[in-house]
């Protein structure tokens, strides 16, 4: 099967607690794969590519698309043929074929490799569950969880849970009846992640996070604690970590400058760590 990569701005808002599955997929990403993970992502998030078929049960388009990948095609008209029904294509030589198929050969090692990073990055955390060190839940109603059964983890129901990252509540409720809908978010405890993949491993690197991402990350948090979808309220190292979550890379001393700069009126200073 194909990965999805979640659309960061579709995922739902963490908490101190808890981190949605398509955050736990990026920082276990980039736990196993260090910085090599955006180039993986970007690469599995392209469209797909398909190799050519064989030259005898070609299309017209699946010529036009052959020739487009020949150095040539750039600087004149392709080939024709022409048959006595007066029927016309491109045609190519068996030598030209196989050059344009070679051409695609790198782009689709590449996008295969990159599928078994997510596969990957997906099984190690599924093995982090069904051994204990991880838990999963479904969120339900007004921020409540419910613990998703470990042995679910040993079927293959956990692989709509990273294509769309939410559960059914068939697959948290002792209720036979329940729907198998997946439209409950799926959340794991943020400390357990951090054991059982420390963020504190020598792959993760900081480095330059343009203010601007930080200062919409800010405001995305304090909206959610004013509307009350994070509460209790973090205190400013909870936020530092929040940002982290989002922004892996971004180095702590510039999130702290930017939260006392973006910090709301309305926010009481609250206990902090040195």
């Amino acid at each position: 099967m194909f990965f999805k990569i979640f659309d960061e701005s579709t995922w739902p808002l963490d908490n101190q607690d808890e981190i949605s599955i398509g955050r736990a997929f990026q920082i276990v990403g980039r736990w196993k794969f260090g910085e090599k993970w955006d180039e993986i992502v970007e690469i599995a998030s392209a469209p797909f590519i398909s190799a050519l078929p064989s030259q005898e049960n070609a299309k017209p388009a699946d010529r036009e698309r052959a020739w487009s990948l020949l150095p040539e095609s750039k600087s004149r008209e392709p080939p024709t043929f022409a048959t006595s029904r007066g029927i016309s294509g491109i045609y190519l030589s068996p030598q030209d074929w196989q050059r344009a198929a070679d051409a695609l050969s790198p782009g689709i090692t590449a996008q295969q490799d990159a599928y078994k990073c997510l596969g990957a990055a997906r099984l190690a955390i599924r093995d982090a569950c069904l051994s204990g060190a991880l838990n999963a839940y479904a969120q339900i109603y007004n921020g409540k969880t419910l613990l998703i059964k470990q042995h679910l983890w040993k079927t293959e129901r956990f692989l709509r849970w990273f294509s769309t990252g939410r559960a059914s509540l068939l697959e948290v409720s002792d209720d036979p009846y329940s729907s198998d809908e997946p439209t409950l978010w799926v959340f794991f405890n943020s400390a357990q992640i951090n054991r059982a993949f420390p963020p504190t491993s020598a792959r993760r690197i900081t480095k330059n996070v343009s203010e601007e991402k930080i200062d919409a990350e800010l405001d995305q948090i304090f909206k959610a604690v004013e509307n009350g979808e994070i509460f209790p309220r973090p205190d400013r190292d909870g936020v530092v970590k929040l940002v982290r979550d989002r922004l892996p890379t971004a180095k702590v001393d510039t999130i702290k400058h930017r939260f006392a700069q973006k910090r709301p009126a309305w926010w009481k200073p609250g206990p902090q760590s040195g």
